[in-house]
């Protein structure tokens, strides 16, 4: 749904979670006891998604859409 919602909008693109998510734990900012094997599990294609049971936390989703100058 979000590709689609963003179709024909030229000055926004989806942004690839897995590149935030490796800048916030570098920065310390993502804490897990798995560390680098967590973000897989948090990731589906280009957005964050957690599930409850499989990580420690609510399920949540979120993608991350950048504007374009």
């Amino acid at each position: 749904m979000v590709k689609d919602a963003l179709e024909g909008q030229a000055e926004f693109n989806l942004a690839d979670m897995k590149v935030e998510l490796e800048q916030l734990r570098k920065s310390g900012e993502l804490a897990s006891e798995r560390d680098r094997d967590a973000l897989p599990s948090l990731l589906a294609g280009p957005y964050l998604r957690t599930i409850p049971g499989m990580n420690p936390c609510d399920g949540f989703f979120a993608a991350m859409i950048e504007r374009t100058y």
